[in-house]
């Protein structure tokens, strides 16, 4: 539990510190840390999608990207982690608690009850990426492997083949790591909160807590498939839409 719950922190670092290279080279000027996490995620999987066609997916090529990424973060990083812990003392404390929680709940061996596609093709298709490059024809095998699916290279990324193969037990927790960084950002935005102050952005956020929460205690995380990262994700551009609409409304106000 404590190498996967490091290697979790160490991936949403790595994330971050390519969405930060990214922020810099599209000059997009983010500041928030959930927003430079999805525009990593985006940057890593670009870089992974060329690395495949070429080239396996194993430890080297993981060890290689993750130091530098993480080289990355720290130089871009555009705020203090130990003033920001300090400073929110409470809800550091809130997350510190859910993230041992969600670990947990993470590290179960993915079986044939909880995830029968695990075996069907995840676990297979995975293991080609970590040996192969891209295969020519490998959908005659199983029609699943016909694409690059996103979470497949990912998690093939933080297998570190041949030594960990436990990928299965880090992207889905990453992606909860990347809704609580949400959430905790807009508990901070709203820790001095009024109530002429509510906005509905903040609202379904808050509210959306109740159903990832759900998800950690039903639903196995040790999973590579897309169904709950992409949920995230979705909650997330809603989220960033009714910001934008309160944003507009506010401007247009004025």
């Amino acid at each position: 539990m404590i190498l996967n719950s490091l290697i979790c922190i160490i991936a949403f670092l790595g994330i971050s510190g390519f969405g930060y290279l990214a922020n810099f080279l599209l000059s997009t000027k983010y500041k928030a840390l959930s927003s430079i996490f999805i525009l990593g995620f985006i940057f890593q999987t670009i870089i992974l999608q060329i690395h495949y066609i070429f080239f396996p997916i194993n430890f080297q090529t993981s060890f290689i990207y993750l130091i530098l990424s993480i080289i990355l973060f720290f130089y871009f990083k555009n705020f203090s982690i130990k003033d920001t812990i300090l400073g929110n003392k409470f809800l550091s404390s809130i997350f510190f608690i859910i993230f041992v929680f969600l670990q947990s709940t993470s590290i179960q061996y993915p079986t044939n009850l909880d995830i029968p596609d695990f075996y069907l093709y995840h676990k297979n298709y995975i293991d080609w990426i970590n040996n192969y490059p891209a295969v020519e024809g490998l959908a005659l095998l199983n029609p699943r492997h016909g694409y690059a699916g996103v979470s497949y290279l990912n998690a093939a990324y933080y297998n570190f083949h041949p030594f960990f193969n436990n990928g299965w037990a880090v992207l889905t927790p990453t992606f909860i790591i990347f809704f609580l960084t949400i959430f905790f950002e807009v508990l901070v935005k709203n820790k001095n909160f009024h109530f002429k102050d509510i906005n509905l952005s903040s609202i379904f956020i808050l509210t959306s807590f109740y159903l990832i929460f759900k998800f950690i205690l039903i639903i196995s995380k040790a999973d590579t498939s897309h169904f709950l990262i992409f949920t995230i994700i979705a909650i997330y551009l809603f989220y960033l839409l009714l910001k934008n609409i309160e944003n507009f409304n506010r401007y247009e106000i004025l």
